[in-house]
């Protein structure tokens, strides 16, 4: 009986210790189930809380972006404005100075002539060099009409069929005073057989005579322009080299943009205003052809004016056009 009463008591005492670890256990579990619910609370509240960051952002974004666009399309329109207002005063102004110009011009050439009676070698000098003067102010209103003309694309070819080797030679006789009194030397490479095209005449001459005068404002002395003319395949290639200062790798892809000069030419006083070659490439481009340079610092520069031939039998045949 009394070892009965011992095991019947011990179990008694093991009960009660499961009993305790049941209740502990069911403490614990109470206490990580609400510590899993306060977590996932404060989970779903972050993550509530990044949500509406995200939408103010996104929204805040989207109203910087629209903004940004307002503006900027804001500024290039002002920029059109302000283009076109440049545009029409350039027009303007370049109309308004070359009616004066040209009376000065007719007087005096008429008092060059002589005809006003005769001039001492003083009195010719000068007024010679007042004529030279005023030849120049005339080709810069020329340009600068031009240059608007073009900017509005009102510069329009009016296209025939001209002989290309003849057309250089004009150009040449023109300016060949200029380059003899700068002891230049002209070279003119032309094909054996006359080559013949389909242009606007007039507008090639102006644009390759810019090439020539540029070749010769920027080669010094006892330097050398070599002018070559060629045929590659429907192709004419017009390429006007010089031995002159050349011009730097970093500016060159900015020769033909308005009123731009390369720096080192700008030190050396060379006369002109930054139009020449921008009108070249221009005409050229019109002709559905392209304009290419290369130069060498010190070495000289080369452009190549390319121009499709066209259907120079034909003269009522527009241009080739590059694609």
């Amino acid at each position: 009986p009394d070892d009965q009463a011992a095991i019947i008591n011990s179990l008694d005492q093991g009960k009660a210790v499961m009993d305790e670890i049941d209740s502990q256990a069911a403490t614990i579990e109470a206490a990580q189930a609400a510590q899993v619910s306060h977590d996932r609370t404060n989970v779903q509240r972050l993550s509530d809380i990044s949500r509406d960051i995200s939408v103010v952002t996104l929204v805040l974004t989207l109203a910087l972006a629209v903004s940004v666009y307002y503006l900027y399309l804001k500024a290039i329109q002002a920029e059109r404005q302000l283009d076109r207002a440049k545009d029409e005063f350039v027009s303007l102004a370049s109309h308004q100075l070359r009616t004066p110009a040209t009376g000065i011009k007719s007087i005096l050439s008429t008092l060059v002539a002589g005809d006003f009676g005769s001039l001492n070698e003083r009195q010719a000098y000068f007024l010679r060099r007042a004529l030279e003067s005023n030849e120049r102010e005339l080709s810069i209103i020329e340009e600068l009409l031009n240059v608007a003309k073009a900017d509005a694309g009102r510069l329009i070819l009016n296209p025939s069929s001209f002989e290309v080797g003849k057309l250089i030679n004009l150009i040449a006789d023109e300016q060949r005073g200029s380059i003899e009194e700068k002891r230049q030397e002209l070279a003119i490479r032309l094909p054996r057989r006359p080559l013949r095209m389909h242009g606007d005449e007039e507008k090639l001459y102006m644009a390759i005579g810019n090439l020539l005068d540029n070749a010769r404002k920027y080669t010094p002395e006892l330097g050398k322009i070599t002018i070559t003319v060629s045929k590659h395949y429907n192709d004419i290639h017009i390429e006007v080299a010089d031995t002159g200062i050349g011009i730097d790798t970093d500016e060159i892809a900015h020769i033909f943009d308005r009123f731009q000069r390369a720096q080192h030419a700008m030190q050396g006083n060379t006369e002109g205003v930054g139009l020449g070659l921008y009108l070249a490439r221009r005409v050229g481009e019109l002709h559905g052809g392209l304009l290419e340079v290369s130069s060498k610092l010190g070495k000289g520069t080369k452009f190549v004016m390319i121009l499709p031939q066209g259907d120079y039998d034909n003269a009522s045949a527009s241009p080739g056009a590059r694609s």
